[in-house]
């Protein structure tokens, strides 16, 4: 009868010397599977944590340069008021510090908060693993779900900046802030469709019908399937899919 070590996968026995970070990087957008396969065999967290906070404090510098923050947090508190979630009087108290809380709110969504999420994906993975039978290493999860956070983003940051220069942000509150890069249903017919034609549940559910967020699912269900045994791509995508269908719905519920 074979040990219990002889079972074990190679990468647990002799971890393998990593690529460079930029070949990683890299070769997430042009052959994801091969890559996974490899950050699987000698996965790192370090250095794609410390990249995605990096690229996350770059815009941020660079949105605080750029924003209206007294603007955007006074149609913040206009669109609070109108949905009966603020009075006016309490507007009136928060104004004078309106502004900072618009930039830590901003420093949390582009700075902290996608290693926080990468966190609770890679958690969701090791679960419907243990839940599916399959066979992997959190390590390795969490460090493939940082490495398609960081690929996504950067497409995503830098289109983010640039329909900010252009724009102006003296329309925007912190929603529409985040979802200023028109690549998802919901921008696409706002684009020619009169306002209040759609429910507003069914306009705020189409804001997650997502190019990024459709690309970032696929890359983890790959980097999933590459960094375990018995676990396909098409079961961590059905997972994956199922927990972000299910955000969706109560996501919409609130932000209608």
């Amino acid at each position: 009868m074979e040990s219990e070590t002889m079972n074990e996968p190679i990468s647990d026995l002799e971890e393998p010397q990593p690529k460079r970070f930029l070949s990683r990087w890299g070769g997430i957008y042009f052959s994801p599977k091969e890559t996974f396969q490899e950050i699987g065999q000698a996965p790192r967290v370090l250095v794609p944590i410390t990249a995605l906070l990096v690229v996350g404090l770059l815009v941020f510098i660079t949105l605080y340069s750029i924003l209206d923050t007294e603007s955007m947090a006074a149609n913040q508190f206009d669109q609070m008021v109108a949905k009966g979630q603020m009075t006016p009087e309490q507007v009136e108290r928060m104004a004078p510090v309106a502004s900072v809380m618009i930039n830590v709110q901003i420093f949390f969504v582009f700075v902290l908060g996608n290693v926080f999420y990468g966190l609770l994906i890679a958690g969701f993975v090791k679960l419907f693993s243990a839940i599916v039978g399959a066979r992997n290493r959190f390590k390795a999860v969490f460090s493939i779900t940082l490495f398609s956070l960081l690929a996504a983003n950067v497409v995503h940051h830098t289109l983010l900046l640039m329909v900010v220069y252009l724009k102006g942000s003296s329309d925007m509150d912190l929603m529409s802030l985040v979802y200023a890069v028109s690549s998802n249903l919901n921008g696409l017919l706002s684009s020619f469709l009169e306002p209040e034609v759609l429910p507003k549940y069914l306009m705020s559910l189409f804001r997650y019908v997502d190019i990024f967020a459709i690309w970032i699912i696929s890359l983890i269900s790959i980097g999933s399937a590459a960094v375990s045994k018995k676990l396909k791509t098409s079961t961590a995508a059905m997972w994956l899919g199922g927990a972000y269908a299910m955000m969706a719905l109560i996501g919409s519920a609130f932000g209608a």
